[in-house]
């Protein structure tokens, strides 16, 4: 059953995200042309580049926050709308439903973002970098900074997916809390949210400083903040998925 309900999830959020993902992809190709067609070597080309820039720009970011939020959204209206009647319904436990949102959810984030760093890495130009370039950058980055280009790319991917991961679950339990209020729901998750990220972040903060204040050079400072990051963000994952699983099954307000 989590298998049906899955590919319901996924087929439903495409709707809207595989439309958008696509648009990306396009956005990347052209680029990718218009910089085969040697158009940005033109003289006078100067307002021209700038107005693709802009619309690029503002066109990703757009894509990026509807990609966001959509799925989190979809959560919302499927639970605890009136959509939420037919699903509570189904005969499957409200673990599976939350489990089958939260892979879903989570794998449309990853999807986003690899479409989105393949239409940035096409239209910047960055697969025409060579192999020599960055050889002598990762040299001169271990040299400086103390560890490799490569492995801090492995940290950096480690905490956006750690932290995809726990702002989804956030957002699930903060919707979770606001619909027990009898009004004002989204107004009641949205300060849910803002609450727990500040003490959160209070948190982090103060369990950073000591260590950062003896840390002796800048590998062990980014070492402190990745795994610090990945250890918090998974416990409070962990936390905030058990908590909305109880509170979806043992008090649900629905419109």
């Amino acid at each position: 059953m989590l298998g049906k309900l899955m590919k319901h999830d996924i087929r439903n959020i495409g709707k809207l995200l595989l439309p958008l993902n696509v648009i990306v992809l396009l956005m990347g190709l052209t680029g990718a042309v218009l910089h085969t067609t040697g158009l940005f070597d033109l003289e006078n080309v100067g307002p021209l580049l700038e107005v693709l820039i802009i619309t690029y720009v503002t066109g990703m970011a757009v894509i990026m926050v509807v990609s966001y939020f959509y799925p989190i959204i979809y959560f919302y209206r499927n639970l605890f709308s009136r959509q939420g009647y037919l699903t509570f319904t189904l005969p499957v436990s409200t673990w599976k439903i939350l489990l089958s949102k939260t892979i879903v959810g989570f794998c449309w984030y990853l999807v986003n973002i690899v479409v989105a760093f393949l239409s940035i890495w096409a239209t910047t130009g960055f697969m025409r970098m060579s192999g020599e370039f960055i050889v002598h950058f990762n040299v001169y980055f271990e040299r400086e900074i103390g560890t490799s280009f490569n492995l801090l790319n492995l940290w950096i991917i480690g905490i956006t997916l750690i932290s995809l991961l726990w702002s989804l679950i956030t957002a699930y339990f903060c919707i979770s809390i606001g619909q027990l209020f009898g009004k004002h729901k989204i107004i009641a998750s949205v300060g849910a949210y803002i609450v727990i990220y500040t003490v959160i972040q209070i948190l982090l903060t103060a369990m950073f400083i000591p260590f950062l204040l003896s840390a002796p050079g800048v590998h062990r400072m980014v070492s402190v903040i990745f795994y610090g990051t990945v250890i918090v963000s998974a416990v409070f994952s962990v936390l905030f998925y058990i908590l909305s699983g109880v509170i979806m099954k043992k008090k649900v307000n629905l419109d």
